[in-house]
């Protein structure tokens, strides 16, 4: 990692892939990360969903370094997005990103360094495959309106107002200093410390929520019971069977 940042030249840029664990190591990769940090030298960090690669099931994250960043108005700001919930689903144990996720992913980059064209542009891109998409298909290689539609949805939601900004969950601009910063995060480069995570209402008023906690208590006792009742019977059997 410190040989890429270091092989770089003044207006060079790289991004690598490491384990999650690089984010938050301690000892000498805790020395590495905080020199880079400080230098403003690592513009971006992408969390990324487990089982996206064959031989390795844990999630990873991407690390992009630009050598131009501290002579911008950015130095002391960090890009996190949280990728982990952006995925589609390949089989029981392999996940990717299909292109419209990348580009849905790429474009947050894009309004964050003030480029809010590409966001018009690709949603004019999706308005675009909408209307010529087929309400249904048979052939999930096919992508019909439903699919186009959320495309567009996902980020109007996100970015309603066609700009950059940090959204709960997804992405943050995190500064070095002040309250929940980097620094006062101890240099961690975990997403998950500074992006947040949506708390999502469950409709439930307070009584039913109340109903609900009794019933799932009882439904924990109950089984509690059997278990005891199941450990008992398991003892007994091999006490039998040992001659006890």
């Amino acid at each position: 990692m410190g040989y890429f940042a270091t092989a770089l030249n003044d207006h060079g840029k790289a991004a690598l892939v490491m384990a999650n664990s690089a984010s938050d190591a301690s000892g000498s990769e805790y020395d590495i990360r905080k020199k880079m940090i400080e230098e403003g030298i690592i513009s971006q960090m992408v969390t990324l969903p487990s089982n996206m690669f064959s031989s390795v099931t844990l999630p990873a994250t991407l690390w992009f370094f630009d050598k131009q960043k501290p002579y911008t108005e950015k130095k002391n700001e960090i890009l996190f997005i949280d990728a982990r919930n952006v995925f589609t689903q390949v089989d029981r144990s392999h996940r990717k990103f299909s292109d419209e996720q990348i580009k849905n992913l790429g474009v947050i980059t894009k309004l964050y360094h003030g480029d809010t064209q590409a966001l018009v542009d690709l949603l004019d891109e999706y308005k675009c495959n909408l209307e010529n998409a087929p309400d249904t298909s048979d052939d999930i290689q096919v992508l019909t309106k439903d699919y186009w539609q959320t495309q567009i949805d996902w980020l109007t939601e996100r970015f309603p107002d066609g700009v950059y900004a940090d959204v709960i969950g997804l992405c943050k601009a995190a500064p070095m200093d002040g309250e929940d910063g980097i620094i006062d995060q101890d240099y961690s480069l975990n997403a998950g410390r500074y992006v947040g995570v949506v708390i999502e209402d469950d409709g439930l008023t307070q009584e039913e929520f109340k109903e609900e906690m009794y019933s799932l208590n009882a439904e924990f006792t109950a089984l509690s019971a059997e278990a005891k009742k199941l450990e008992e019977l398991i003892s007994n059997n091999l006490k039998e069977l040992l001659g006890e």
